[in-house]
């Protein structure tokens, strides 16, 4: 007679390591870039829907929506407090709101990217005003951040700090950010920004101890990029298509502003990581 086993705990049989986010995100990757481009392949949708932000958002909602359902059997603490839906300091929402000129120095990025690799743009792109303003608000504002925040920085970047520490996993998470949105959006030229996005919102989200700040920050920036979009801003090389790059005049000051945003982030994770050094030793004796 064979003995039956003796059932194994949840978290020994489907753990959530960094493998497994890894791989995670690049499966929702190519499985958005699937659900977006299949459907003109094989001719079930018309090629100018390939400009359509809302199908764009349409397609990460399900790709990323279908990865995170198959990793909430993996989530073993109380979900809120597994993703960072929890209480922030002031000093994180202090932070969040420095890093908000970032957005600058993020767009500087694009620039030399278009520069050193340059990617053709359809000329009959449409115009980005009525609703095809409204779908692109709705994807930057709604959509992506809590894509972004949520899957990344919530799901993802805590077990990779805890496979690899702080550093580097909030460095890795960056990187498999900016890879797997290059894929999804087909574009190789969104890495380094999106993967540059993602290292100021993983360092704000680790040093914050919260997801919530950092959600905000990415809305923020959705909405700062629609404004542009209008050339709200006027901003050379910003919003201001003339000019190909942002002068020192406005760079100076976002990178500034940027500095004591970091600097903030710093002395939060410091006063962090001695919080949790004392309460290991309380629990130790």
């Amino acid at each position: 007679m064979i003995p039956e086993r003796e059932p194994r705990e949840p978290d020994e049989e489907l753990p959530f390591t960094a493998g497994f986010a890894i791989v995670l995100a690049l499966g929702a990757a190519y499985l958005q870039f699937a659900i977006f481009v299949v459907p003109v392949v094989f001719e079930w949708a018309h090629p100018e829907s390939l400009k359509s932000p809302a199908r764009l958002g349409i397609a990460a909602i399900l790709a990323y929506g279908g990865a995170f359902a198959l990793a909430t059997r993996r989530i073993h603490d109380a979900p809120g407090e597994a993703l960072g839906f929890v209480h922030a300091p002031r000093q994180g929402w202090t932070a969040a709101l420095l890093l908000l000129p970032s957005i600058v120095l993020i767009s500087e990025l694009d620039n030399i990217v278009k520069l050193l690799l340059p990617v053709g743009e359809a000329a009959d792109t449409p115009a980005v005003q009525g609703l095809y303003l409204v779908e692109w608000a709705v994807f930057l504002i709604a959509v992506l951040p809590v894509v972004e925040e949520v899957f990344f920085r919530g799901l993802l970047q805590p077990p990779l700090v805890r496979a690899w520490g702080r550093r580097r996993g909030v460095l890795a998470c960056s990187a498999v950010a900016g890879i797997a949105f290059s894929v999804g959006l087909f574009n190789y030229a969104m890495l380094p920004i999106v993967a540059a996005r993602g290292l100021l919102l993983g360092l704000l989200r680790e040093s914050a101890g919260s997801l919530l700040p950092g959600l905000v920050l990415n809305v923020a920036f959705g909405a700062i990029a629609v404004l542009a979009m209008r050339g709200f801003f006027g901003i050379p090389g910003f919003d201001d298509a003339e000019s190909a790059h942002t002068p020192l005049l406005w760079l100076a000051p976002a990178a500034i502003s940027t500095g004591a945003g970091l600097g903030l982030c710093r002395a939060l994770l410091r006063a962090r990581e001695r919080l949790e050094r004392a309460q290991a030793e309380e629990h130790s004796m």
